[in-house]
């Protein structure tokens, strides 16, 4: 498989694919619920919202982040600096 792929794929990689494929087949899904009822609007939010947004955005890099520690949020990006940056740069703005 290494020979196929330029990047080193391990479990992480597996995972990180796994709720890609998962986004887009809920995506896909959504499709059919396209109309105005209030069924399909409430499917629609439990697709997009509940699972997409929260379940893949939020709770599966949470569980990553938690199983792996502090170096893998480091790793996507969530830094001591950045989040100091950030808080600095609101309070500026006031």
């Amino acid at each position: 498989m290494n020979k196929l792929f330029r990047f080193n794929v391990t479990k992480d990689t597996v995972h990180a694919a796994i709720a890609g494929l998962a986004m887009i087949v809920l995506s896909l899904l959504m499709i059919s619920f396209g109309s105005d009822s209030v069924m399909d609007t409430v499917i629609s939010f439990v697709f997009r919202d509940v699972l997409m947004i929260f379940g893949l955005g939020v709770v599966f890099v949470t569980v990553y982040v938690e199983k792996k520690g502090k170096e893998a949020a480091e790793e996507i990006g969530f830094t001591k600096h950045k989040w100091i940056l950030k808080s600095t740069t609101k309070l500026l703005k006031y």
